[in-house]
């Protein structure tokens, strides 16, 4: 008979292995759907857990309270399967967008708790950890007036999570943002990372209007942000477009040739540009896509719609919305800020009640960030104080507007997570879509037409690692 800090022997069959999919800002489990149906049908060894605990306007209240609930929930299921007679042996953590940083948060809540710990009775070998579209250096600030307003407006009116998706917020006692916090080298969120055997990282390539390409690849340039001009060479997966296998990057721009106003040229230059991308892909299957032998051709370049999907609509009824564009869009900005005022005054009083009861209670499981003020009353302050970076120090370089301007912090961050020995990158080069967020992981239909996420979805769920036990 096993003892009492010894784990039960069990068969292969009640083996568990645990992967938790983690959605993003204003997300639910439907959001995840197809990422669910990929595992099943791909890998259907895997027990999936679509976490729940953290849906909608909850995802205003900050990484780490998303993180505590989510957390919670994974001990939760893991009790359920253990009252079923299962073991969880294995663990696996993907997290969409926000959802990328609350799973990174939420490894280190278990690092912590010892369920990575060889010699804990709860011990589970921590295996795949990837996230998809995840700001991992935060949201990244561009030169342009949109960039500016909305990182103006977005820590105020996304709340706790608004002020740490852009870095200013002041996490626990140390007067760091939490993003500086989890990615430093001696903080359990960074030791956490390094404990899974797989770490892995999947962004768009072009047109993620909401996390771009450096933030989800963790990157300080952009080798796509000109990819109509530059001259870049891609190469895709074998069966998987448009999963980049490879891509090269000329020192300077070839010459564009020009083209005489009204010659057969320009002529068939405009025609091509004005197809519609539905008439260039057909159907929303994955019969579509090209072929294995297609690979190394020049990437499919479908065009983008002038609005969004749901707003795109045959002649003359597309008339009617142009023409209905200069009332709607007051109409809709003014009912979305209202929107998030509540939302985001609902989430602070959320949190405030969150953070009285962490403080009073007395139990063994008290938010990480609590455990970790504990921790700090007992070391000197000095140490925060040598790391924390001077703002007024904070000199972006400014670039063309399609170029990103980081912080100093944003690139320490980036240098930090690139130190992860095991880290492993791949970018998707999607087309097609105004806003290639969704897309990704083929959230609806209609941000997915041409069934590019479902390719990306196949390939990711087929690159997730079984450990030995």
């Amino acid at each position: 008979m096993p003892t009492e800090n010894e784990a039960p022997s069990t068969s292969s069959s009640d083996s568990v292995h645990l992967l938790v999919l983690v959605h993003g800002m204003w997300g639910h489990t439907g959001h995840l759907a197809q990422m669910a149906r990929a595992v099943k049908e791909e890998r259907p060894e895997f027990h999936v857990l679509l976490a729940k605990a953290n849906e909608e306007d909850s995802t205003y209240d900050g990484i780490d309270w998303g993180g505590e609930r989510v957390a919670k929930e994974i001990v939760d299921e893991i009790s359920h399967l253990r009252s079923e007679g299962k073991v969880v042996r294995q663990f696996s953590m993907t997290g969409y967008s926000l959802g990328g940083l609350v799973s990174r948060y939420v490894a280190g809540v278990l690092f912590q708790r010892g369920f990575f710990s060889p010699d804990s009775p709860d011990y589970m070998i921590p295996v795949n950890f990837l996230t998809i579209a995840t700001p991992h250096l935060g949201l990244i600030k561009y030169d342009t007036l949109l960039s500016s307003i909305t990182h103006k407006l977005g820590p105020r009116f996304l709340s706790r999570t608004g002020e740490q998706f852009y870095c200013v917020d002041k996490w626990g006692k140390t007067g760091r943002p939490i993003l500086d916090i989890m990615s430093d080298p001696s903080m359990i969120f960074y030791q956490a990372l390094t404990a899974f055997k797989v770490v892995k990282v999947y962004a768009n390539a072009i047109r993620d209007l909401t996390v771009p390409y450096v933030t989800a690849a963790i990157e300080t340039e952009d080798p796509f942000a000109e990819y109509e001009t530059n001259g870049i060479e891609l190469k895709f997966q074998p069966n998987y477009y448009p999963v980049i296998a490879s891509y090269i990057l000329p020192p300077t721009p070839p010459l564009k040739p020009k083209t005489k106003i009204l010659s057969i040229s320009w002529l068939e230059r405009r025609k091509q540009n004005s197809t519609p991308a539905s008439s260039i892909s057909g159907e929303s299957t994955l019969s579509s896509l090209p072929s294995s032998e297609d690979q190394d051709e020049k990437p499919v370049f479908h065009k983008a719609g002038r609005l969004p999907p749901f707003l795109n609509y045959p002649f003359p009824i597309n008339l009617l919305i142009y023409a209905a564009i200069p009332i709607l869009f007051p109409t809709v900005l003014s009912l979305a800020l209202i929107r998030f005022t509540r939302a985001s005054r609902a989430s602070k009083e959320r949190i405030t009640l969150l953070e009285r009861d962490d403080i009073e209670t007395k139990s063994e499981h008290q938010s990480l960030a609590q455990v970790l003020t504990n921790l700090e009353r007992q070391v000197e302050e000095t140490v925060a104080d040598f790391i924390v970076e001077d703002p007024s120090s904070i000199v972006p370089k400014v670039k063309a507007s399609a170029h990103p301007i980081l912080t100093p912090l944003q690139r320490t961050i980036c240098a930090r997570l690139n130190a992860i020995p095991q880290l492993k990158k791949e970018i998707a080069f999607i087309t097609g879509v105004a806003n290639t967020h969704s897309g990704i992981i083929s959230r609806h239909e209609m941000w997915d037409k041409h069934g590019y996420g479902l390719n990306v979805l196949r390939h990711w769920a087929g690159s997730l690692v079984v450990s030995e036990v």
